[in-house]
């Protein structure tokens, strides 16, 4: 079914028909400016968003929804929707963002816990050897190097220590076959570089990374451990932003996809009860209180909790990976900061990810 038209616009402002119009919108270069890096501009990130939609033409068939959402997604990330780093790839009428290795690698190297990341395919006439996690490997690029059988990467942080990760042709392959863009996109255009990306995912384990960059890592897997509860948390602008005086900066809104919220009717026709006498006054109910709109706090803890995880599992992991700040002050889910709870949930797989890996430790010590 065809995703709604996106109706979220300020008050006054035409609905864009149109992927390019969405682009080219005010409306969306702020918002792309709310969640940008420094690094990035507002107006280049446009022009590289308006240049992948001219680039594939295919993309301006697919809904405004899935094409802001990925859009909006490589903001986030600080990743620029080249075709070098992050790919835009439709689906019918469906935007999929894949990331790149080149991409992997620079927000693996903005997580502060890696130095370097070094990967490379060995072919037929490569000299390569493999010892223990140590590895050899020479090119004599004056002759042609043949097919690829392996690649490799050597991943090395920044307290000294290094891991590598080795995988066969036939190890790709076989992660290649469970994507759903195995037959289109970089998997044809640029295998090796997917190759690249796919040692380096499987190497990932033993990396302290933030739950964006694990997100990116997860981002076209067929992530089974257990359904995404995308009810809590996919339109974080209906939560309340932060009390006090008012922020200087329009506060960010989750805008690419918009949520029709169905109402039961109401029923406006006259009751079959009889009529009350002229002389008596209906009595008019009190107003009924609005339901209390859930905090971000509470859509933290209902999606952790969903998932089969507590607060402690989220404290560990906090704790043990640096991204929950202090912790060890922490009591409980009402007290995590709103900027982390709206970052966490921003990155549901990655989160997931490193409760997994607590909760597999926790039974390890049983």
């Amino acid at each position: 079914m065809a995703t709604q038209a996106i109706t979220t616009m300020p008050k006054g402002g035409a609905v864009p028909k149109s992927v390019k119009g969405w682009l080219s919108s005010d409306y969306f270069k702020q918002q792309v400016a709310l969640v940008l890096p420094k690094h990035l501009t507002p107006d280049r990130f446009v022009r590289v968003a308006i240049s992948a939609v001219q680039r594939v033409p295919n993309l301006a068939k697919c809904t405004p929804e899935s094409v802001l959402k990925c859009m909006m997604t490589c903001s986030e990330l600080g990743l620029e929707p080249d075709g070098r780093r992050a790919h835009l790839i439709p689906f019918g009428d469906t935007c999929t963002l894949i990331i790149d290795y080149k991409g992997i690698v620079e927000l693996a190297m903005n997580s502060g816990t890696v130095s370097s990341i070094f990967s490379q395919i060995v072919c037929e006439n490569d000299e390569f050897t493999y010892k223990t996690g140590e590895i050899e490997h020479n090119i004599n690029f004056r002759q042609p190097r043949g097919k690829m059988y392996a690649v490799y990467c050597i991943i090395k942080f920044k307290d000294g220590g290094q891991h590598t990760e080795v995988m066969t042709l036939e190890d790709v392959n076989r992660i290649r076959a469970r994507s759903k863009a195995a037959n289109k996109g970089p998997w044809v255009t640029d295998f090796d570089e997917m190759a690249k990306k796919t040692v380096f995912r499987r190497g990932s384990k033993w990396v302290k990374l933030s739950p964006e960059v694990q997100d990116a890592l997860d981002r076209e897997d067929d992530f089974t451990e257990k359904p995404l509860i995308a009810e809590v948390t996919t339109n974080l602008a209906q939560l309340p932003e932060e009390s006090g005086p008012e922020p200087a900066e329009p506060a960010a809104i989750d805008i690419p996809v918009s949520h029709k919220i169905e109402t039961a009717a109401v029923d406006h026709s006259e009751s079959s009860e009889p009529a009350t006498e002229p002389s008596e006054q209906a009595e008019t109910p009190p107003p009924q209180a609005k339901p209390a709109q859930p905090s971000v706090q509470g859509a933290l803890e209902a999606f952790v909790l969903s998932q089969g995880y507590t607060f402690e599992h989220l404290k560990a992991w906090g704790e043990d990976t640096g991204n929950l700040p202090d912790a060890d002050s922490i009591p409980s889910f009402t007290e995590v900061p709103d900027d982390v709870c709206r970052r966490l949930l921003r990155a549901q797989q990655g989160l997931l990810r490193g409760l997994a890996a607590v909760k597999a430790a926790e039974k390890g010590t049983e």
